[in-house]
């Protein structure tokens, strides 16, 4: 019967499907309730939510390589190499990132700079790790620097229109920036050239990223903390984090 060994155990490629699409479930759900409560301003409660939710895309993209892995019956090979040496560290450090903000809510307000800095710093190191990789699959790409500065200078002409509080934070925020459509644009530009299922999950990823940033920009630097924005915030943020973490089962 297929799904079974021939000793009527489950097949390990069957065994972990099922138990990557309990965990995506779990991951959803657990978000969905982190959502719920950051709204309501449960902060206490929510930062461990959240911190349960972020490391649900860590067991994701581990479950995604040991599942594609079983599934071709292969031992690892190089891609692999890259998706463990560079995805994870990126992913481990976006669970890192999370749990740093999170403070924000629970510490007092004259520290807000200081920790969004630190958050920042962290995703940043994130993204850097996921470029790596990228660049290792698909090169160097002019026009992908192009337009990782052109939209750049897009959002800070927007900022200025839209009268964002920056404080000291514009530079290192305006840096992040450009790595968050770096890592868009040469993921689409992967996308573009490769044609791929996962590379298509990680472009979207990718986009739906620099959109959940451009949005927690409104919520920290125009005071736009209602339960609109940051719903749509960690809607974006966690759709991207899970399909970085699921394109790995389609890793060629």
């Amino acid at each position: 019967m297929q799904g079974f060994s021939s000793s009527g155990g489950i097949h390990m490629p069957t065994l972990l499907g099922i138990m990557l699409v309990a965990w995506v479930v779990i991951a959803v759900a657990v978000t969905v309730v982190f959502v719920w409560f950051e709204v309501r301003h449960r902060h206490l409660t929510a930062f461990f939510l959240k911190g349960f939710a972020s490391f649900c895309f860590i067991v994701l993209a581990v479950g995604s390589m040991l599942y594609r892995i079983a599934l071709q019956g292969e031992t690892a090979t190089v891609m692999d190499t890259v998706a463990v040496s560079l995805f994870l560290p990126g992913l481990v450090l976006g669970l890192m990132g999370d749990l740093f903000l999170a403070t924000r809510t629970l510490r007092p307000k004259e520290e807000n700079e200081k920790i969004i800095f630190g958050g920042t710093v962290t995703f940043a190191m994130g993204h850097l790790f996921y470029l790596t990789a990228l660049f290792i699959i698909a090169g160097f790409n002019v026009w992908v620097f192009v337009a990782a500065i052109v939209l750049s200078a897009a959002i800070y002409g927007a900022s200025i229109v839209m009268k964002l509080n920056w404080g000291k934070l514009k530079v290192p925020c305006m840096a992040y920036t450009f790595l968050l459509f770096l890592f868009a644009s040469q993921s689409v530009f992967l996308w573009t050239i490769a044609g791929e299922t996962w590379t298509g999950m990680l472009a979207i990823g990718g986009i739906l990223f620099a959109v959940s940033d451009m949005i927690l920009s409104q919520i920290y630097f125009m005071n736009q903390e209602n339960g609109l924005f940051v719903s749509l915030n960690l809607a974006t943020y966690y759709a991207a984090q899970i399909l970085i973490a699921l394109s790995l089962v389609f890793l060629a």
